[in-house]
């Protein structure tokens, strides 16, 4: 399947542990060999990702490794895109109200 050395999870051979945990929608849930999970991936025609690394023992899931990795950047794409709205909203009204303040203070004068 796919490696890049670059990638922030580990998948498909890159995964080094004895055992893994399996979730997902699409495979029976339980602790399987690394071997055999990843036969089961390769069987589907997708990667077997480690999401959680630190787990006792890993958690992997089986899916379409691109896709997943374009979710998590349309994600956080959202989350800076709200980020922005609200501290633009934010600065706006500061402004705005120092303009007011300036402009009464000055025609109360």
């Amino acid at each position: 399947m796919r490696k890049d050395s670059k990638d922030q999870h580990r998948i498909n051979e890159r995964i080094r542990v004895p055992e893994v945990r399996l979730v997902g929608d699409n495979v029976e849930e339980g602790i399987y060999p690394t071997r055999e999970a990843l036969k089961i991936a390769e069987q589907k025609e997708l990667d077997l990702v480690e999401i959680a690394p630190t787990a006792k023992p890993p958690v992997c899931r089986i899916i379409d490794y691109k896709k997943f990795v374009y979710q998590q950047k349309k994600k956080l794409k959202e989350q800076k895109a709200k980020a922005v709205k609200v501290l633009s909203r934010r600065s706006v009204s500061d402004h705005r109200q120092m303009i007011t303040i300036t402009t009464s203070s000055s025609s109360m004068r």
